[in-house]
């Protein structure tokens, strides 16, 4: 306790003999609920309010104009944020320089800081008690000089850094690692300014990173199609997103056993034998954000959608990852999972038939050689008991994608006899097969009828 005030002393003098260094002109204003004090001619300095709290989320601009002036904001003043613990988030510009002794001391209520890339000193006990501190990002590639103690917790002794993460530039993720008090940070990310990902292209990041700008480019199909969608950062659905593109996401399968044969007891028998299948998606909603490392499907609303140019500002570019969702009906086991590298069907499927997105449907199950995309997405089929699966002739050659609540047309396309000839089969609207077509709308070998 005795050192600990000792140094609080010290930092206290030496700030006071700052203040007293300064010229004759320190002259102190507000600007946008930010208090400032002139520190030279072209200089100024934030300081703390002459009465109330900062609070909420600040952003620190590069520069402010006082009395037709226009003065750089080079430095965080001695205490300028002192005990403001209903401030949840600071961004500190590019233009300052040094950050002072307890510029944030117990803002209990700070979660994310940050600093910009020209940061060179931050000072004695800077955000010491910023307890639910998660989220430092700071851009200088030179790791700043640092008091040992700019991120110390008087109750917790540093300890809640333990679950913070430092996001710093990629090049300097070992030096911050090794230099204290950097070093115990519980997670570190590295940040870029630029990234663009093209679609096909092999994708095998393994560290997480912030990234200023993201774009990933690629060409879907012919619209209204279903597309696979698989991508390793997070999109924001907005309302331009949402004008151009439908999004949807797997949420159940439908395997029909429609045998028809002798009546047992009043009733049309099942011989287990699957006749039609299909998969039945949900539309993602405007407002909501696709998640990174998770498998979607994607369709353009028009033309001028087909060359996409997804661009997301301050985005995660997390790593690689293979996520696999799973949807059972009484008889099967579907699998559909996303990949970043260049597969065969042959190196994916094991014992397995591979299947994946082509003319919105999924198509039949690809031969050994056939490769499949980075971005994209295979399914894979197996029965609930283990056993062979057992279909009618053309019944897996398409699995139809559905979306619940729109009559859509199947995927499902001719089916053949063995020599050659085209079979007659005639279809619901949600992939079932009829033996003979009432009044209604219905898929006649691929073709929608009405009757």
């Amino acid at each position: 306790m005795k050192k600990h005030l000792h140094n609080s002393l010290r930092a206290l003098f030496l700030s006071l003999a700052v203040l007293l260094s300064l010229p004759m002109m320190a002259q102190l204003f507000e600007i946008d609920g930010i208090n400032y004090n002139l520190y030279s001619p072209d200089e100024a300095i934030v300081v703390a309010k002459s009465s109330g709290k900062y609070s909420g989320d600040i952003v620190i601009p590069e520069s402010v104009e006082h009395e037709g002036t226009a003065y750089s904001v080079t430095s965080i003043g001695y205490r300028a944020f002192y005990d403001c613990s209903g401030l949840t988030s600071v961004t500190i510009p590019n233009s300052v320089t040094s950050i002072g002794d307890g510029a944030f001391w117990g803002c209990s209520g700070l979660t994310s800081v940050t600093i910009g890339n020209s940061v060179t000193y931050i000072g004695y006990e800077a955000f010491a008690d910023c307890f639910k501190l998660l989220d430092v990002y700071c851009y200088a590639e030179k790791v700043p000089s640092t008091e040992s103690n700019a991120f110390y917790g008087s109750f917790f002794y540093g300890s809640y850094l333990q679950n913070a993460t430092l996001h710093v530039p990629a090049a300097s993720v070992d030096s911050y690692k090794a230099t204290a008090p950097w070093s115990s940070f519980g997670k570190f990310t590295s940040i870029s300014g630029t990234v663009t990902l093209t679609d096909g292209e092999e994708f095998e990041n393994i560290i997480e990173q912030e990234v200023a700008t993201l774009t990933y480019t690629r060409t879907l199909s012919k619209t209204n199609t279903w597309n696979a969608l698989y991508v390793p950062f997070e999109i924001p659905m907005t309302a331009e997103f949402c004008q151009n593109y439908d999004v949807a996401y797997f949420n159940d399968v439908h395997c029909y056993d429609n045998y028809v044969g002798e009546k047992e007891n009043g009733v049309l028998g099942q011989d287990g034998v699957i006749d039609g299948m299909d998969m039945e998606v949900l539309r993602a909603q405007e407002g909501s954000v696709l998640n990174a490392n998770y498998p979607y499907l994607i369709r353009a609303k028009n033309t001028d959608a087909l060359n996409m140019n997804i661009k997301v500002e301050d985005a995660t570019l997390y790593s690689a990852k293979e996520t696999t969702i799973s949807c059972s009906s009484v008889f099967m086991k579907f699998d559909v999972t996303g990949i970043y590298t260049t597969q065969t069907a042959g190196e994916l499927k094991g014992e397995y038939d591979v299947y994946a997105i082509s003319g919105g449907g999924w198509k039949q199950a690809l031969n050994a050689n056939q490769q499949l995309k980075p971005f994209r997405l295979y399914l894979k089929l197996t029965s609930i008991d283990g056993s062979p699966v057992k279909a009618t002739e053309g019944a897996m050659s398409r699995i139809n994608i559905r979306v619940q609540g729109e009559d859509t047309e199947t995927g499902i396309d001719e089916l053949k006899t063995e020599n050659g000839n085209v079979k007659t089969e005639i279809f619901d609207l949600s992939g079932r097969r009829v033996q003979k077509a009432q009044k209604g709308i219905f898929i006649q070998n691929g073709k929608k009828v009405i009757m």
